[in-house]
């Protein structure tokens, strides 16, 4: 039993709940009650794929076993309907699990659910709540403006003066920064608290830092969306699967953006992101990366890098990983952070240092692809590995087919040889031609053989080197592994750069040594195009002089 007497000390102070407003139809709806019915795997949208999109219909149990899309409809809620991540669900019962360990403690715990801005955090928040009101579980929670207390008789309101101590036993208490932007209200975190926090915030250490005085705090990091959550998302707000893609590998993991949830934002966050790209020094990209990874903020930090968690699971420590929030970004600031004709050996050891460093950091590995690139396009490094073509797998069920082009692990050997020529019959490989030439955004009065066609460094399209060599265009994509969509920053320009026949394209993702790749195109145009990837070894980078060492 969670009544109200066995909760909280004066229960005749409180305000019962109308059944009709919005927290009453929430415990109408959902408390002690099976969600079996609020709840659905498969896909909200049975609509055809527009002229040049491709469908994706990947089995939603393949995303995770207990994930599904939550039926909301309630009153003062703006989401409908909501994608419960496996994530969502991951996160839950790793609090669970460390209240049950630690509860009989003191201090009790707290817990600090994170990440970056605009990947779905409030979300979790309303799913938290939804499964404590369908297990029956009490709990507090901070909507808009009010506290609302949840139990066995129905919702209450609590006044404005009321007291921490007033409150009997634990309680589960949510609080959303959205609707507290000072930080933790101190009521919750009281010296000898019975609540027990999940503070919902951006990655600001001094909006939690508080709480750490009188609990026991754990800080969560969420992972952000991958693009098989953003497809879905997608079908469940009925917009294109392939804009919202396109939004992500331009934008990064803002659901906010990529979604077109507020669609007059769109165009001025687009406006100050290439501000914030334009104007942005290494020191500064190096500063923001340093302070994100230990939750300090940085002007525009959020804009150009993206905070995410270094492990699948919460087992471990919690321990953030930064990195450029897009392909797009990354490209960016590669290309925007090379060398200059003339700058010493001394920046170009710097360079190679920088990837290095970040390199040998777990946390920060995903940024040492961007140094690579940068370093690069610097003439700092060498290309001379095998090209090997990804593998076409399909997977699917009666609900659809999910198609995507996968990279084994180490699966190039790095064996060198000359450009163009033929080792196995699906391997290539090529070496950097000596012969390069930097192009604009404006495209190309023709297209030359045996030239590796450099972007210009203040170029405002994210754009990709490429060589047009023994009858094939190569076109280089740079990326950290894991899941990656095919970046059209050159691809959207094709008609400006004269390019052959998409028959003749091969575009070459350049990944670690000790990642997979994978990838999915969806485009028409881009189905046929041969896929190849490539090991980016750090043997390959510019050897500086001894002195310099």
């Amino acid at each position: 039993m969670s009544s109200l007497d066995s909760i909280f000390r004066h229960p005749e102070l409180l305000t019962s709940e109308h059944p009709q407003s919005a927290m009453g139809q929430f415990h109408a709806k959902f408390w002690n009650k099976s969600s079996a019915g609020d709840k659905y795997p498969a896909a909200l949208r049975d609509s055809s794929p527009t002229k040049d999109e491709v469908r994706f219909e990947k089995p939603f149990e393949d995303f995770h076993p207990d994930s599904y899309t939550l039926y909301l409809d309630v009153d003062s809620i703006n989401q409908k309907n909501l994608l419960i991540r496996a994530e969502y669900i991951q996160v839950f019962d790793y609090c669970q699990k460390q209240y049950e360990a630690s509860s009989s403690s003191y201090p009790l715990p707290s817990f600090v659910i994170t990440g970056h801005p605009g990947i779905g955090k409030s979300f979790w928040m309303l799913y938290a709540a939804h499964r404590c009101a369908a297990e029956g579980r009490p709990f507090l929670w901070l909507f808009q403006e009010d506290y609302f207390i949840f139990v066995d008789e129905g919702v209450y309101l609590l006044p404005f003066d009321w007291h921490p101590g007033d409150f009997i036993g634990h309680l589960w208490a949510f609080v959303d920064a959205d609707n507290h932007k000072e930080g933790v209200p101190p009521k919750v975190c009281a010296h000898n608290t019975k609540l027990v926090v999940f503070f919902v915030t951006p990655a600001d250490e001094d909006r939690w830092k508080t709480m750490s005085r009188t609990t026991s705090s754990a800080v969560i990091i969420m992972k952000p969306c991958n693009r098989d959550e953003l497809r879905k998302l997608a079908q469940m707000y009925h917009v294109s699967e392939e804009k919202t893609l396109k939004r992500y590998d331009h934008f990064g993991p803002n659901l906010r953006i990529c979604l077109e949830i507020d669609p007059g934002k769109l165009s001025a966050h687009a406006d100050r992101l290439e501000g914030i790209v334009g104007r942005l020094t290494l020191d500064e990209f190096q500063m923001i990366i340093h302070r994100s990874r230990v939750f300090l903020l940085y002007p525009n930090a959020d804009m150009v890098c993206t905070v995410d968690r270094c492990c699948h699971d919460l087992s471990g420590s919690c321990v953030p990983s930064v990195a450029a929030s897009s392909v797009y970004i990354q490209t960016r600031l590669a290309n925007k952070f090379r060398l200059k004709c003339g700058d010493s050996s001394r920046k170009m050891y710097d360079m190679v240092e920088l990837y290095l460093i970040f390199e040998r950091d777990n946390a920060l590995r995903k940024t040492s692809r961007l140094f690579y690139q940068s370093a690069w396009l610097s003439g700092l490094a060498y290309f001379r590995q095998p090209l090997v073509a990804l593998s076409r797998l399909i997977l699917g069920n009666q609900q659809g087919e999910y198609t995507y082009w996968h990279s084994p692990r180490n699966q190039t050997s790095g064996i060198p040889c000359d450009f163009g020529s033929v080792e196995e019959e699906d391997t290539l490989s090529f070496e950097i031609s000596s012969c390069t030439q930097e192009y604009s955004d404006k495209g190309l009065d023709s297209l030359l053989p045996d030239v590796m066609y450099i972007p210009k460094a203040h170029n405002r399209e994210a754009l990709e080197p490429f060589i047009y060599c023994n009858g094939k265009l190569y076109i280089l994509q740079f990326t950290s592994g894991g899941d990656h969509g095919v970046t059209s920053g050159v691809m959207n320009l094709a008609h400006q750069f004269h390019f052959p026949n998409k028959s003749e394209w091969c575009i070459v993702f350049v990944v670690p040594s000790n990642a997979t790749l994978d990838v999915e195109i969806a485009h028409l145009d881009l189905m046929q195009v041969d896929l190849r990837s490539s090991v980016l070894p750090s043997e390959a980078l510019w050897n500086p002089p001894a002195s310099l060492i």
